[in-house]
């Protein structure tokens, strides 16, 4: 982007304090919006603009369209509220409020959630939180600042779900978004009798050459032995013990053995 300052007329010296001044009186935020529109009809390209500024580049991009929509409103910080307070004769206060339009934009990167509110405010969120991320964007959700199907997409839940949780954060606090499917808590349920009977079925099948998974070993179960054991509890159980490691290896020293 071109430096007006290169020019003779122009002083850098000047500028830093003008900028200075201007920044005490009007906030960092507005003289920001004011560059930005103002080096944007000398020509300056959005990508350039939020370089200089170091903003992110939808920022400015929105801050522009909003200004072409708006005009000068678009340059009002919306997060301050005007109030006023009127005080009767039984000494209580009233106080009214402007409502203003807070508007808040979310962007999604590989470590990190942000959420920019009115162009000059962000919350950052690291997306391993995931029960932060959750928390904020369902209120968020909740309060129309974003649509379900945004929120879904960045918390990789289906639409249903999301509009579930949403619904039981509000009912419930935070604790409803801990995912309760924890499986069998209780070893004793899993006696060393149903393990060697699952390590059993788990080697007729790979000698049979028939399907191993968890639902297929579940019938089997059943049917040869009479043992009841959950989906869950079968592909929880062969990982631990190591039985998928079996799955390429025991077949071919079944076959050489065989051989012999």
């Amino acid at each position: 982007m071109m430096n007006y300052q290169d020019n003779p007329q122009f002083s850098f010296k000047r500028s830093q304090k003008r900028m200075v001044k201007a920044k005490r009186i009007l906030g960092q935020a507005l003289v920001n919006k004011i560059i930005a529109f103002a080096l944007y009809l000398l020509g300056a390209n959005i990508q350039s603009l939020a370089t200089f500024l170091k903003m992110p580049r939808d920022t400015v991009k929105s801050l522009i369209d909003r200004i072409d929509q708006e005009g000068l409103p678009a340059f009002e910080d919306r997060r301050h509220k005007n109030k006023s307070s009127t005080v009767n004769s039984n000494h209580q206060t009233q106080i009214t409020q402007t409502t203003q339009t807070i508007e808040a934009e979310l962007l999604v990167e590989p470590e990190n959630i942000t959420i920019h509110f009115n162009d000059n405010l962000r919350i950052k969120i690291p997306r391993v939180n995931k029960f932060q991320c959750r928390t904020v964007l369902l209120t968020m959700l909740d309060a129309s600042f974003f649509k379900k199907e945004l929120v879904a997409d960045v918390l990789q839940l289906s639409a249903e779900r999301t509009r579930k949780l949403k619904a039981a954060l509000y009912k419930n606090d935070v604790h409803a978004l801990i995912d309760k499917r924890c499986g069998q808590k209780i070893e004793y349920r899993m006696t060393s009798e149903a393990k060697a009977e699952l390590l059993q079925q788990y080697v007729l099948n790979l000698s049979r050459e028939t399907n191993t998974s968890s639902e297929q070993l579940k019938n089997d179960l059943n049917k040869r032995c009479k043992i009841n054991l959950s989906s869950r509890t079968i592909r929880l159980y062969v990982d631990r013990m190591g039985l998928k490691h079996l799955k390429h290896s025991l077949p071919v020293l079944l076959r050489m053995e065989k051989k012999t």
